[in-house]
C-alpha cells in the first residue's frame, strides 16, 4: 500500500465512543480515534470536518 495520505481518507461517523473512517484506496473502514464517550467522538469528528472543509469558515458557524 502506498503512503498514506489524507485525501483517501473520510470520516465517516462515530460509534461506540470511536470515530469511524473510510480509506478509499482499499474500500475499508478502519478506527480513526478511540475515545472514552461517544461525545468526545463527535467533538473530534466535528472538529476534523470543519478543519478539513473547504468551505469558508462563516458557512459552518450557527
Amino acid at each position: 500500500m502506498s503512503a498514506w495520505s489524507p485525501e483517501h481518507i473520510t470520516l465517516r461517523r462515530s460509534e461506540n465512543g470511536n470515530v469511524i473512517a473510510h480509506d478509499s484506496r482499499d474500500d475499508q473502514e478502519f478506527i480513526f480515534a478511540e475515545c472514552c464517550s461517544d461525545e468526545i467522538a463527535n467533538i473530534i469528528l466535528e472538529a476534523v470536518k470543519r478543519y478539513t472543509s473547504t468551505e469558508p469558515a462563516h458557512a459552518t458557524q450557527h
